[in-house]
């Protein structure tokens, strides 16, 4: 499990934890170099987002306006939300879909705006942005984290809605009848902007949820996660308790080089 799976390991006093995919944020210590798994998530992500720019790249429409200026008449947004309430792990890694097929960062691809929750979220800062992006390429591309807060260090969904919390203290994002960021930031889009040179924002939010962990691209990571698992059931028979299994980078290589290792939990 993730952080919630180790804490109630902690609190009883008793068992063996396995770290696992998504909960890259596990063991802020330095003793945890990745969980098994991001990678295809990542991955999963930047492939996603290359095709989400080219699909609503198609919705641009270019002409003149009733004033006879020329303009974009249909300018669209796109919202991607990626999972990670707490850390950005994964909302910074679609930065990978700028990479081109021969490896060089294209800074003009998708996604245009990156926005983690580490970055506290202003309305007027998001709006002069996205201004600037439709006014230049005539759609825009923006990624957030599963939670944003505001310059106060507030979540959004306090301010803005309703939101419910699970057994564990997080708030249910994602759920039907719930506050929903990815469609609150393609709101703001469609009613907040006013630009010359526009006429119409064109919203979509996206917000794919689990489907970003099941993606099962890596042999590395079946291999990692697999070499989790048996280290697992290894210190189970050794009859450890209160400890955590592990990835990580093998001191002094220069290459990627992992192991499995077991540290306090």
């Amino acid at each position: 499990g993730g952080n919630d799976s180790a804490d109630i390991l902690q609190a009883l006093g008793i068992g063996i934890h396995g770290s696992k995919t998504i909960d890259n944020d596990l063991g802020n210590n330095g003793l945890v170099h990745h969980t098994p798994g991001f990678g295809s998530a990542a991955l999963f992500n930047a492939i996603a987002l290359k095709h989400v720019a080219i699909d609503i790249g198609s919705y641009r429409v270019r002409g003149r306006n009733k004033k006879g200026e020329e303009c974009w008449l249909v300018a669209p947004v796109t919202i991607y939300q990626a999972m990670g309430r707490d850390t950005g792990w994964l909302a910074l890694a679609t930065g990978l879909a700028r990479v081109d097929r021969y490896g060089k960062v294209d800074p003009t691809k998708a996604p245009d705006i990156i926005w983690p929750r580490e970055v506290p979220f202003d309305k007027e800062r998001y709006l002069n942005a996205l201004s600037d992006i439709l006014q230049k390429q005539g759609r825009a591309v923006v990624v957030i984290g599963e939670e944003l807060v505001n310059t106060d260090g507030i979540p959004l969904a306090d301010v803005y809605g309703n939101d419910d919390r699970d057994d564990h203290g997080h708030a249910q994002h994602g759920r039907a009848d719930l506050f929903n960021y990815a469609n609150h930031l393609a709101e703001i889009a469609k009613t907040g902007l006013k630009i010359d040179g526009v006429a119409k924002v064109k919203e979509t939010p996206l917000a794919p949820q689990h489907i970003q962990r099941c993606y099962v691209k890596s042999p590395i990571d079946s291999d990692e996660a697999f070499d989790v698992g048996r280290e697992t059931v290894r210190a189970i028979l050794d009859g450890n308790g209160q400890v955590s299994v592990v990835l990580q980078k093998v001191q002094g290589s220069t290459f990627y080089h992992i192991k499995t290792t077991r540290v306090p939990l």
